[in-house]
């Protein structure tokens, strides 16, 4: 069976490329940024790096490892919670390797790397790696766990009550057993990002081995709370699995139903194309909330502004942050968004890779005001700097789609 199941999330040489192709990226762009910089300068940045991991992985596990397609064949196969714990896992492995890579970047990617520095380097690697497996770990376990965290506030008091203040105060309607999942992305980000806060004040009160137990302590709550959920593993993980499954499609309960995006809305998209935007965004929308993602994009790169960072950091971590914008699209290959026959015979490819590229220029207004924002605050960038982050956005927005579209959509006769 375990080999059945390793086919079956097998990808095409295609799908890894475009798979890591962020990666690469993100790696040229950072080694050229800390290629001059010192040990204390590195240490800086990979605390800022450190941080951007904390939120990105408060959120993003759920939508790498559910629903799950070889669910069925594990129950058939009654696989052992050993076995489900660890497919789980590999589910992550390219994230984590990413993140793994950055950090390796950070500390020793030094064209003019000395013996003598190569002992603070690599206790910078040290402090990393035990930083980026705590909190991934404490992540993992939280949202392994979430399936049955969710049927308690879904079925329980609590939800209930929480439905109903929400209803009277907020008028606004929100599904009680998506709660926890918040819950969880507030806890996991809070924590590394305090993790990091608190790791630098006890740097500055007895040197860098006192931030390296912080991370250590960190590590040490993340294995605690993966052995919280290792004995009943088989247990969380379809709960899990079921809770998401439900939760990436519909609402659990009619009253609940928020009003879907309409095309009128779409303000910005020609009519030509209108149509063809709102489907996929429409869909996207379902599967994940981007806005979350956004927003906290937004959030980490006022903390880094807040903290001081030089111009040259803060240009790099806009235009990095440009880029990932349109990691998004890659929600609009899976069949259950646009199945190729669906896009097929409603138009020809190059008029799909407009329309993907029509819904990134949505975020370029925000990215806009952000920056122009920040630049009244902290006098950052120049108007031209400004201009450049923008066509950088919307270049690299349409080659991404162009990429993806070819990609998917390359073999009309494939089904």
């Amino acid at each position: 069976m375990s080999h059945f199941v390793s086919a079956l999330h097998q990808r095409s040489l295609s799908d890894k490329l475009l798979a890591v192709t962020p990666a690469v990226l993100l790696s040229v762009l950072l080694v050229t940024t800390v290629a001059n910089y010192d040990t204390a300068g590195r240490m800086v940045y990979l605390r800022y790096l450190l941080f951007a991991l904390s939120g990105l992985l408060a959120f993003i596990l759920p939508y790498l490892s559910f629903p799950d397609s070889a669910a069925r064949f594990y129950q058939l196969g009654n696989a052992s919670p050993q076995q489900l714990l660890r497919s789980y896992f590999r589910r992550h492995r390219l994230i984590w390797g990413t993140a793994l890579l950055l950090i390796l970047i950070t500390a020793l990617a030094d064209p003019e790397l000395r013996l003598s520095d190569l002992s603070d380097r690599l206790t910078l690697v040290l402090y990393g790696l035990l930083f980026l497996t705590g909190i991934y770990l404490f992540s993992a376990a939280r949202y392994y766990r979430i399936g049955r965290d969710s049927q308690e506030w879904n079925e329980g008091r609590r939800g209930a009550e929480l439905r109903k203040r929400l209803a009277e105060l907020a008028k606004y309607p929100v599904d009680p057993g998506s709660v926890p999942s918040l819950i969880s992305t507030v806890v996991i980000s809070a924590l590394g990002m305090m993790a990091v806060v608190t790791g630098a004040l006890v740097h500055s009160l007895v040197g860098i081995w006192g931030e390296v137990l912080v991370a250590a302590l960190l590590f040490l709550a993340g294995v605690k709370s993966i052995r919280s959920v290792r004995a009943l593993s088989d247990r969380f993980y379809y709960q899990a699995n079921a809770f998401f499954s439900e939760f990436f499609t519909a609402s659990s309960s009619p009253e609940l139903d928020r009003e879907p995006l309409q095309i009128g809305q779409l303000w910005w998209v020609p009519e030509r194309w209108k149509s063809h935007s709102w489907a996929l965004m429409l869909q996207m929308d379902r599967k994940l909330p981007a806005g979350r993602f956004i927003i906290t994009g937004h959030l980490f790169l006022w903390v880094v502004a807040y903290q001081e960072a030089g111009t040259g950091v803060m240009l790099s971590a806009w235009a990095v942050f440009a880029v990932m914008h349109h990691g998004l699209l890659t929600l609009t290959t899976q069949r259950a968004i646009a199945p190729k026959w669906w896009l097929r015979a409603l138009d020809r490819p190059v008029h799909w890779i407009l329309s993907r590229f029509f819904i990134q220029v949505r975020w370029l207004l925000p990215l806009m005001a952000s920056m122009l924002v920040m630049n009244w605050l902290f006098g950052y960038f120049s108007g031209a700097e400004i201009f450049a982050i923008g066509l950088w956005y919307l270049l690299s927005g349409l080659l991404i789609a162009t990429v993806i579209s070819f990609r998917y959509e390359r073999y009309w006769n494939r089904v």
